[in-house]
């Protein structure tokens, strides 16, 4: 489990990275333990959309003070940080296993979530493209900065970059989801469990065969 964070090694290795969970009041149905006995108060559940908004506003000015934003994380009233093995007592935390198929999941305008098969080549493109467009405003144009003075050579920046990622997806499937932009998060999510409660189960049998 790594939440928005996946380290891929070029042996086809998926690094786990269990990051602190972000619990807040609309959890307490399923996590019940984490509110018995003395913890931070956190705002009732009416609050916490308006709250979560306004969170969202100022992400990208507080992150460039990064004491200052592990100290809003750690004492907002939105939320608590919990590790994953108190979340989910009992629950081992995988630190990596092998990775079966790369799906790169996106929101679009059609009216159904389709499934498409692309290629290893495609998805490098993809996922490089996303991981420079995600880094914070101020870490691109750092890395940019660097290149366009050649303090840092921006080919081999990408290059490395991607090679790792070529040689960890090279033989796996690879896809891209598009779920509707209409649905909620919440209904998004269901339709991509959905689809993967469908594809993995033949990904296996398919990597059983190949291996026997």
């Amino acid at each position: 489990m790594g939440d928005d964070w996946a380290f891929l090694g070029d042996d086809r290795t998926l690094l786990g990275y269990a990051k602190p969970m972000f619990i807040r009041s609309h959890h307490r149905t399923i996590y019940p333990h984490l509110f018995q006995g003395v913890r931070k108060p956190m705002v009732p559940t009416v609050l916490s959309r308006p709250l979560g908004r306004l969170s969202t506003a100022v992400h990208p000015h507080i992150i460039r003070y990064p004491q200052l934003a592990d100290l809003a994380r750690r004492w907002s009233p939105e939320h608590r940080m919990v590790d994953a093995a108190l979340a989910l007592p009992g629950v081992p935390v995988t630190t990596h296993a092998p990775l079966l198929a790369s799906i790169y999941v996106e929101r679009h305008s059609g009216p159904t979530v389709e499934l498409t098969e692309v290629t290893r080549d495609w998805m490098v493109d993809r996922v490089m493209g996303n991981f420079h467009l995600e880094m914070p405003g101020f870490s691109q144009t750092l890395v940019t900065a660097l290149a366009a003075t050649s303090m840092t050579s921006w080919r081999d920046l990408v290059t490395a970059k991607s090679d790792v990622l070529a040689k960890g997806l090279d033989g796996l499937p690879c896809y891209l989801l598009q779920v509707p932009s209409r649905l909620s998060a919440d209904q998004a999510s269901d339709e991509v469990v959905t689809v993967l409660d469908e594809l993995v189960p033949s990904l296996l049998d398919a990597e059983a065969s190949a291996a026997s």
